[in-house]
């Protein structure tokens, strides 16, 4: 039986990769800073370098893991692995991320939105784990959203099911970085507050 993991989760702001065992305890992580535009290649070959650094250091090999889990902004289509259009991603657009990673590290890949992925991670360890119906919400670079319905995990048709951050809440309002205006991620996540202070 595979004993452990790997997660990664790619944000617009930082790349987490973490170790992890069959029962959620976490044995290892690393963060780096996302890059982007015409750098984003040079991103993933800094995550394939930490995440055998991971391995490495926590004296884990191939062969002991079960896969990697891999979280990204935007409407994922778990399916294909490919990372979908977003604001908070440039250069990243149409990479068949799933085939990159598997390829390179030799492992099984599953790709989904990164809010999703929490929703899950509470659902199977956190605070979620007894609950059968419930939002996640995450408000970072960001606003995403998880939905939980009856124990299982709800995409949508469109992989959109829960992305709350670009529900539009004042019509003609701030511009959001989706093309949109009036989004609540134009006023409520991280850097839409600090840009807010930064203009006072």
């Amino acid at each position: 039986m595979k004993r452990y993991a790997l997660g990664i989760d790619i944000g617009g702001t930082k790349v987490a990769m973490v170790l992890g065992s069959r029962s959620g305890k976490i044995i290892g992580r690393r963060e780096i800073l996302t890059q982007k535009g015409p750098k984003a290649g040079a991103c993933l070959q800094d995550i394939f370098f930490n995440v055998r650094a991971l391995m490495k250091q926590a004296k884990v090999r191939t062969q002991d893991l079960a896969g990697i889990g891999v979280g990204i902004p935007g409407a994922v289509n778990t399916r294909t692995g490919i990372v979908p259009r977003s604001p908070h991603m440039t250069g990243w657009q149409g990479l068949p991320l799933g085939k990159i990673l598997s390829r390179e590290l030799k492992l099984k890949v599953r790709i989904t939105n990164d809010a999703n992925a929490a929703a899950l991670g509470e659902n199977r360890f956190g605070v979620g784990r007894n609950e059968k119906n419930f939002i996640y919400m995450t408000i970072s670079t960001g606003i995403g959203g998880g939905l939980i319905s009856n124990g299982r995990l709800i995409e949508g048709a469109s992989y959109v099911g829960g992305e709350v951050g670009h529900m539009i809440l004042v019509p003609d309002g701030n511009p959001c970085k989706c093309g949109h205006a009036g989004c609540l991620e134009a006023y409520g996540s991280g850097t839409a507050i600090a840009g807010y202070f930064r203009n006072q």
